[in-house]
């Protein structure tokens, strides 16, 4: 029976990766046949499969255009997967590991001796920058002489890194639901004539909509019903009945004013507090670095 921090372990990781299928157009964890054909090019030759440390997905290529390319961290060699195509690098053969950063991918390169070609150079988006930073933070550490101790299995990271910006965002949602609340309300203030004559259109039309129910049941139980036995003369009975639908009239007619003045304030409302919005944004995106827009990813922004 597994133990119970195993076991939520577990759970998180797949709720991880439900994440990753739900917000991301991209594989959750490094799909079965890249998993086995990298598994079997990492083996030692006596049919024992190599262990995977860490991967990461590469969406971009040369030209700038989506794709899969997966990055596969070994004990002693680095994979790149694409189309079914495999490439192996001996870790031994990688002297330095450069990262380019920009506004909107980051270029990886792998290189060797100072005068050759880089072993291999891949570009991806800030979405995969967490994942992609680790084992180029791992190959570095290693280079520096500093080996990173790194779990059995590569999900956990991949997962972990691909989903911080979305429980990132979920975080600053739910945990200031009511300061968000009270500072959209703020933008209420230069509006206060009109907040106050909608509301209380709407509390009159709260009220004139229970006017026509009372009235009828007058009509029924004090007019209709005494007429019916005798306890009320006609000419009463028929003038009691006009006054009440005449009001009933009255009612309906005031509703619809009602109606017509809190749709016609709130919407025009609506639009000025929508356009106070748009101004803000757009005003706090100018103010904001150059620096932020390459380090941020563009749904965060």
């Amino acid at each position: 029976m597994p133990e119970p921090d195993q076991t939520s372990e577990a759970a998180r990781l797949e709720s991880g990766k439900a994440m990753v299928s739900r917000y991301l157009d991209q594989p959750a964890e490094l799909p079965r046949p890249v998993r086995e054909q990298v598994e079997e090019a990492f083996s030692d030759g006596e049919g024992k499969r190599g262990a995977i440390l860490l991967y990461a997905m590469s969406d971009l290529d040369s030209d700038f255009r989506l794709q899969q390319e997966w990055l596969v961290l070994g004990e002693t060699q680095l994979a790149l997967v694409r189309d079914g195509s495999l490439k192996l690098i001996d870790r031994g053969a990688i002297q330095r590991v450069r990262e380019e950063p920009g506004l909107t991918c980051t270029l990886l390169a792998f290189e060797g001796a100072p005068d050759e070609a880089p072993l291999a150079t891949l570009r991806y988006t800030h979405r995969q920058k967490g994942a992609v930073g680790s084992i180029a933070f791992v190959l570095k550490q290693a280079l520096d002489g500093h080996p990173v101790e790194i779990g059995e299995s590569g999900d956990e990271p991949y997962v972990s890194a691909v989903t911080s910006g979305i429980k990132s965002a979920q975080a600053t949602v739910s945990d200031n639901r009511m300061a968000v609340v009270w500072r959209l309300l703020g933008y209420l203030k230069p509006y206060r004539k009109s907040v106050t004559f909608g509301m209380l259109a709407a509390v009159l039309l709260a009220i004139v909509t229970l006017v026509p129910p009372w009235l009828t049941r007058y009509v029924i139980d004090d007019v209709i019903g005494p007429f019916q036995e005798g306890g009320l003369a006609g000419d009463v009975a028929w003038k009691l009945a006009v006054t009440v639908m005449i009001a009933i009239t009255v009612s309906y007619v005031l509703k619809m004013v009602f109606l017509w003045v809190r749709l016609h304030l709130m919407a025009i409302l609506g639009e000025y507090v929508a356009y106070d919005l748009r101004n803000d944004v757009y005003a706090h995106i100018q103010r904001l670095s150059v620096s932020y827009f390459s380090k941020t990813q563009t749904g965060t922004v």
